[in-house]
């Protein structure tokens, strides 16, 4: 891709010629750290990246290897399992 023109590589990977000058450009301002999340306005995460990893990692397990009596989670089920095993998940709440 050095040298080969915004439009070619957009079309290419069927992107907006903008969103591959955006990239180009925070590449040329920060090295590889232009590719790094910036911060963002609004309301801060409720959990960490780690919390949010122990929930993934929980549900994708099926109950039954962690010698519970079910054989697939609800929400229900996975609240009260991580409030049992890490003792810090709130009441889940419906969406309103």
């Amino acid at each position: 891709m050095d040298g080969e023109p915004s439009r070619g590589i957009a079309q290419r990977l069927g992107i907006h010629p903008q969103t591959v000058h955006h990239w180009c450009h925070r590449f040329n301002e920060a090295g590889l750290d232009g590719f790094t999340d910036q911060p963002r306005s609004g309301r801060p995460p409720t959990y960490t990246h780690d919390e949010v990893a122990e929930v993934v990692a929980a549900a994708l397990t099926d109950p039954p290897q962690l010698a519970l009596p079910f054989a697939s989670w609800t929400l229900d089920r996975l609240q009260v399992y991580l409030n049992e095993q890490k003792g810090h998940w709130h009441q889940a709440q419906p969406h309103r």
